[in-house]
């Protein structure tokens, strides 16, 4: 899972996770806290994702892959071989970059911070011992 997901998409539709907490019933540091721990109840997490208006699947690594393959499902359950409506495809694709750009944006700040880290340590200093 991946519950970090949970305050951007928040702050991308301009929803307070205090407010959420309250919507389903949890208090707010307690709310903060499962999304640090990276661990929910199902039944919170469908919940939330309710409240965001988006599948409980992006919450999960892969999640997007998983969105487009249960649309597949469906379409073709109503014996519509093969058919996805355009706006759908667009619409995941849409989902998938956003989630692939916030990943990159994650992953690109752990890289300057663990740069910065790496221009602070002592530089390494030569002994030479007295013979």
């Amino acid at each position: 899972m991946v519950l970090s997901e949970i305050k951007k998409i928040a702050e991308e539709r301009e929803k307070a996770l205090s407010k959420i907490a309250v919507q389903i019933g949890m208090s707010p540091n307690n709310l903060h806290k499962c999304i640090r721990d990276n661990r929910m109840e199902a039944g919170q997490l469908e919940k939330i994702a309710e409240i965001l208006d988006v599948s409980v699947l992006v919450f999960f690594d892969e999640g997007i892959n998983l969105i487009a393959s249960e649309v597949r499902k469906k379409k073709k359950s109503a014996h519509c071989t093969g058919c996805i409506d355009k706006s759908e495809i667009i619409s995941l694709q849409r989902d998938k970059i956003s989630l692939l750009e916030r990943n990159l944006n994650d992953l690109e700040n752990e890289l300057a911070a663990a740069k910065k880290e790496v221009t602070q340590l002592p530089k390494k200093t030569t002994i030479k011992a007295a013979i």
